[in-house]
């Protein structure tokens, strides 16, 4: 009886958690339809802000993870590609490994650890000083300052990352499998284009589109949910980046069982 009691509070929690989420991003989305006295201007240079610190600034990272891991992939599987197909096969693992699976899901991973962390960190000391109540107080929604460019610059980021990641990704694949097989340009590129669908590229932008989704909700909700103590803070910063880290694997699961199962 007890076991049932508390799956049944779990389950309202996790319900109004989703809930909170959904009506967040539901009051941000309408935001960018509704006239205001400063206009769209603001909202556009906080977007921009975002951008930059999220898609900019964390180019040297996600060049770096993608490359590294074309590498590995390539390496660890060139005992098996003699027997299995040699040139046609790097292309395969490429698209599977990366395209589909590994890029989406690395580059939410990265994004999680950058800026949704300074993301939830950023919000929640305004909380903590006030300054989202002196928001308020002149009058500006903090919602349409502070939430819907960070989740709009979020979504953009990823989206433009999760490309930048693959095809970083498909060149470091390249050149490890150059040195190890000695294939040309050519031959790759027919097989990466034999094996790349119009599928593999759809379901990994609408993967990043989701994980972009996530981790910007997920990090402006915990930042926004704390009160007046400091303490407050890395604790909400914990629970956004392991809830973010949660929702995008869930996400990319189900895509990758509605599309390719």
């Amino acid at each position: 009886m007890g076991f049932l009691i508390s799956l049944g509070q779990w389950s309202i929690s996790k319900f109004t958690y989703v809930t909170d989420l959904s009506a967040l991003f539901w009051k941000s989305f309408l935001v960018f339809f509704r006239p205001h006295p400063y206009g769209r201007k603001v909202i556009f240079q906080n977007t921009l802000k975002q951008i930059v610190f999220t898609g900019v600034d964390g180019l040297p990272v996600v060049s770096t993870v993608s490359a590294l891991l074309a590498m590995i992939i390539i390496i660890q599987a060139y005992t098996l590609l003699p027997a299995l197909g040699g040139a046609a096969l790097v292309a395969q693992l490429l698209v599977i490994v990366i395209v589909r699976e590994l890029g989406p899901i690395l580059t939410a991973f990265i994004v999680i650890g950058r800026s949704g962390t300074a993301l939830s960190t950023e919000i929640g000391n305004m909380k903590v000083a006030n300054e989202v109540d002196a928001l308020r107080s002149m009058g500006i929604d903090p919602i349409r300052f502070l939430v819907a460019p960070r989740l709009m610059g979020m979504v953009i980021s990823m989206l433009l990352l999760g490309i930048y990641f693959d095809v970083i990704g498909i060149m470091g694949g390249f050149i490890v499998a150059q040195l190890q097989i000695d294939m040309t340009v050519s031959v790759f590129l027919n097989n990466l284009l034999q094996r790349l669908k119009v599928e593999d590229l759809y379901i990994g932008l609408v993967k990043n589109l989701f994980s972009g989704l996530s981790i910007a909700l997920i990090s402006c909700y915990h930042g926004m949910m704390v009160q007046r103590s400091s303490t407050e803070v890395p604790q909400r910063t914990t629970k956004a980046v392991v809830s973010a880290i949660l929702f995008c694997i869930f996400f990319n699961a189900v895509f990758t069982i509605a599309f390719y199962i």
